[in-house]
Formats: structure tokens, sequence, C-alpha cells
């Protein structure tokens, strides 16, 4: 909690920077795109250690506009912004997708246009813009949604994609483990109703969460479900690489002939 305090409060830089470092508060970012009518929905904080008890490492910041004619029943747009006090990494946005009923947030890398990288900025109020041009590609993200619901995979791709998920995780040489079978079965385990299916959109959403939030049963338990586990995966940096490779594993899927 004091970490996520910090990163809402902190006006100055960690004392490990030097002078030419150009500071830019997560605070005043926040604050700004709140003046543009956006919403703060959660902040994430890496877990490392604090300086005098201050917080200034990697966060992750998920804001969404107040008003928003392309959000639905079912999901909801982000706006995701990484940054840090400390210099240890760049200011990144990221366009995203926040399912209700099983909190899922997709976080969209289909092009160069969905995800940026921002070296350069000065200001929050430049910081701020890149978010609300990254809010701009929506109406380029529901066709995609579209697309991701009329595409049905085969057997072979459900599998196919179930795998490459897992690469995006573990790296490829998890795929040669004896029990890989049991770990596809692990990331295509439908944990409701509604994402049951082979459309390319259910099978990303349920791989989604397996591969994100993890799912775990012990040998030898009553509970239902898999036994191969994967555990939630909490890092900042490899969730969001993650996340974004899947939604473009989708992609991939979704426009092949």
């Amino acid at each position: 909690m004091n970490a996520i305090v910090n990163a809402l409060t902190i006006d100055h830089p960690s004392p490990r920077v030097s002078d030419r470092y150009m500071f830019i508060s997560s605070k005043d970012i926040i604050r700004t795109l709140e003046e543009a009518n956006f919403k703060l929905d959660s902040v994430t904080f890496r877990k490392n250690r604090s300086e005098n008890g201050t917080f200034y490492g990697r966060h992750l910041v998920k804001m969404y506009p107040a008003t928003n004619e392309y959000d639905t029943d079912e999901y909801r747009f982000q706006a995701l912004f990484q940054n840090s006090h400390d210099g240890r990494c760049s200011y990144h946005v990221w366009l995203g997708l926040f399912k209700f009923i099983c909190s899922n947030g997709l976080v969209i890398g289909t092009a160069a246009s969905m995800t940026a990288t921002i070296i350069h900025i000065k200001s929050a109020r430049e910081a701020a813009l890149e978010v609300q041009k990254m809010v701009e590609q929506i109406p380029t993200v529901c066709e995609s949604v579209k697309l991701f619901k009329a595409k049905e995979l085969t057997a072979i791709e459900l599998k196919s994609f179930a795998k490459s998920a897992l690469a995006l995780r573990y790296g490829n040489d998890f795929l040669k483990l004896p029990s890989i079978n049991d770990y596809v079965e692990t990331v295509l385990y439908t944990r409701r109703g509604e994402d049951e299916g082979r459309s390319v959109w259910n099978v990303l959403n349920r791989v989604q969460e397996n591969i994100i939030q993890g799912r775990f049963r012990p040998e030898g338990t009553e509970a239902a479900g898999p036994v191969a586990p994967i555990r939630p995966l909490t890092r900042i940096a490899k969730s969001t690489a993650v996340n974004t490779g899947l939604w473009n594993l989708a992609e991939s899927y979704a426009k092949a002939a």
C-alpha cells in the first residue's frame, strides 16, 4: 500500500539519479488525465526495496475514459502507462481491454500504434497526450475483436495456440517437456461458460486468464480442473510482454486464411 501511495504522491526523483535525469511525476500525469475526463482504475508497483521508505521503482497505472461509446457490457477499454522515478525504465503506453466477468486485463499489442515507448517526453502534459493518442485507436481494436469472435479454431489450431502461449510465458525450450500436453490442457481450461467455445476471442480470454492469473490444482484433490501448475505472473514487464504477445498471437490466427 505504501508503494502505491508513493506512486500517486511522489514529487521528486530518486536521489540515486543524476542531475540530467528528466523527472516526470506519475502524480502529475494522472492529474492531467483526470482533467481530460479519465478515471483512475488501479496502480501496480514492482516489489523492490525502498529508499528510506520511499518507492521510486517501476509501476503500472491503469486509467479509463469516463465516457466511451465503444465500451460494452462485456468489457471496458483502458489506457495503461508504465513509469518509474528512478530512471530504470522508459515511459511506456498501452491500450487495453478490461473484461468485467473475470477481471481479465487484455493488453493490446497488435501494431506499433497500440503500444509505444516514449523516451523524450519533457512534461506530464506530453506524457498524458501519448495516452490520449492511444485511446484514439479504439475503433481499430473493435474491428479486431469482431474478427476474433468470427474465427473458429480447429482442434489442431487450439493446441498450437496453447503451445505458442506457453512459449511466450516460459520460452521455446518449455515445449520440449514430456508433460507439455498437460500444460496445454491447463491453459485451455474453461473456468466459466461464457468462455466456452473455439472462437479466437474465447480461446484468447481463457488462455490469457490461465497464463497471467495462474492455474493450479494439487494432485489428489477433488477440485475440478487440470493438474499441471501455472503460477500467477506478477512482474509488470513480463506480464505486459506476455499479454501483448497473446494479443498478437490471436490476431495472427484470426487473420489466417
